[in-house]
């Protein structure tokens, strides 16, 4: 780190503190202690419901995240295939405080998959018939043409 990020950071933990904010920070693992990549990390209600202001953001490629919160709050970790992970932003006593999150697996018994695809609607019907008339007009203008030259 540089002099101004440690001043960036140092300025940041004052205006925390004054306004009353948290800062939580970690990383979110797997059941088996693997770091998940780009999980959405969010203020949220007790049941872990998006909050009003939808502050959020996601866990970079290391599975690391840093988000601000007031300690009335909940701070949920969500990821595709896991069940949410919410935790009160009240552990943290003081301005910044480190929490890593662990996200379970969902237990699927049965998924139902749901697609659209619009299909022109085509009347074949009508194609084969004007199909076989055209072979049909072709076979006899040939005929005819055969018979003509004889």
């Amino acid at each position: 780190m540089s002099f101004f990020d440690d001043i960036g950071t140092i300025f940041n933990q004052i205006g925390n503190s004054l306004s009353g904010e948290v800062t939580l920070s970690g990383k979110v693992y797997d059941t088996n202690g693997e770091t998940i990549p780009r999980v959405n990390v969010y203020i949220s209600d007790s049941k872990g419901k998006i909050g009003k202001e939808k502050k959020n953001v996601s866990a970079d490629i290391d599975g690391n995240y840093s988000i601000t919160a007031l300690p009335a709050e909940y701070v949920t970790a969500n990821y595709i295939g896991q069940k949410q992970t919410v935790k009160a932003a009240d552990v943290c006593k003081g301005g910044t405080c480190s929490y890593n999150f662990t996200v379970q697996p969902l237990e699927v018994t049965e998924m139902v998959v749901i697609g659209k695809k619009k299909e022109e609607k085509k009347n074949w019907k009508k194609i084969a018939l004007i199909s076989a008339l055209a072979l049909i007009g072709i076979i006899a203008i040939g005929y005819g043409i055969k018979k003509a030259n004889k």
